[in-house]
């Protein structure tokens, strides 16, 4: 047997959450003939980090998920002029691919770098660190596995250290909650601005150790929420009834 990526079809250039089976054959979109270690990285951006997967482990399948449609565009025309042979990128929000595309106990690592810190408290509950979320990705990591997470928002540090230090599975492989300097790392476009610009960055390295953790399957379908209306359909009384749902597509 033998293991090599065969070209790229244009229907693989960008792949789509909702339009991939749950959960994905990676092996399958990758045309491996081999398992290879498969890496994500949530949210990036301008690609710098994708590239350094890419070109450090050429053993690795490396899956990019993103929402920006200029991100993806320019890590597709990456992948279609052969500079990323080993990299797919998926339109989804984090969440979704995780809770759907990814069997439990597959991903060799998580990448997450500077995300979004949604400042408003109305907008908290759409922070990347959550519990629930981070629950589902120690889930999908396998034993060994490694979590890196990188923010320069000293308010968001703060709360997902208290979230990773309360999660099981994980163990801090660093002396601190986090570090300033992470030797080895590559430095990404929105890092070197912050950099540039006097603000401190804050570095966590995790590895998913042996204690077991909550047991969460790949969910097959989402949810749809249903409403029965005892009184006459109108704006006011859809709008008291409505609950948003926990998981979004």
């Amino acid at each position: 047997m033998h293991d090599t990526l065969t070209p790229l079809p244009t229907a693989l250039r960008r792949l789509r959450a909702t339009d991939l089976p749950w959960a994905t054959d990676w092996a399958a979109i990758f045309s491996t003939d081999l398992a290879r270690p498969l890496i994500l990285e949530i949210g990036f951006g301008y690609g710098q980090m994708l590239k350094h997967l890419a070109h450090t482990r050429p053993d690795a399948n490396i899956i990019g998920v993103e929402i920006s449609n200029e991100s993806l565009l320019r890590a597709e025309a990456a992948i279609q002029h052969g500079k990323l042979p080993n990299v797919r990128v998926v339109y989804s929000r984090a969440e979704t691919a995780l809770y759907h595309l990814f069997a439990p106990d597959t991903l060799h690592a998580i990448h997450i770098n500077f995300p979004d810190p949604w400042f408003k408290t109305s907008h908290t509950h759409r922070r990347l660190m959550q519990r629930a979320t981070l629950d589902v990705m120690v889930s999908r990591m396998q034993v060994g596995a490694h979590l890196y997470l990188a923010t320069d928002i000293a308010e968001y540090a703060v709360m997902s250290a208290k979230l990773l230090a309360e999660t099981a599975g994980l163990t801090n492989l660093l002396d601190a909650p986090w570090v300033h300097t992470l030797p080895g790392r590559t430095v990404t476009k929105y890092e070197a601005r912050a950099l540039k610009e006097g603000r401190t960055c804050h570095y966590f390295a995790y590895e998913r150790n042996g204690e077991p953790a909550l047991p969460i399957p790949v969910y097959q379908d989402a949810p749809m929420p249903h409403l029965i209306f005892t009184s006459p359909l109108t704006l006011e009384a859809m709008q008291s009834q409505f609950q948003a749902s926990e998981h979004k597509i």
